[in-house]
């Protein structure tokens, strides 16, 4: 699971995710509705998470986020790709109508 955060003015809209410069079988955007996304978050029956496809939702800004409405709006968003041997991932998104491309490059703790 990879979290997201939206630090700018306006929503942004996923379009499309890579694996290794593959389209992985399975991603899906999940919000949280309360707790940040972490490494021991609890995905499988978590009622204060909604799972959709990419395109599906937006991201809204971090500052328009309403902190008083924990378990009734969504707080938090991420990304869950189920794929083997991640080593890098590739985001593409549009951010005011243009696109944009995010590539992380993942490293295993040797």
């Amino acid at each position: 699971i990879i979290a997201l955060e939206n630090t700018g003015l306006r929503e942004i809209k996923l379009k499309q995710i890579l694996v290794n410069d593959q389209r992985p079988d399975n991603a899906k955007l999940v919000i949280s509705k309360s707790e940040p996304f972490e490494a021991e978050t609890k995905l499988e029956g978590n009622d204060q998470l909604s799972f959709h496809k990419l395109a599906q939702r937006t991201i809204v800004p971090q500052r328009y986020i309403n902190q008083q409405a924990i378990g009734e709006q969504p707080q938090h968003y991420a990304v869950q790709v189920l794929a083997s041997n991640n080593q890098k991932v590739t985001i593409h998104y549009e951010y005011l109508k243009i696109p944009f491309t995010l590539t992380v490059e993942l490293q295993a703790n040797k």
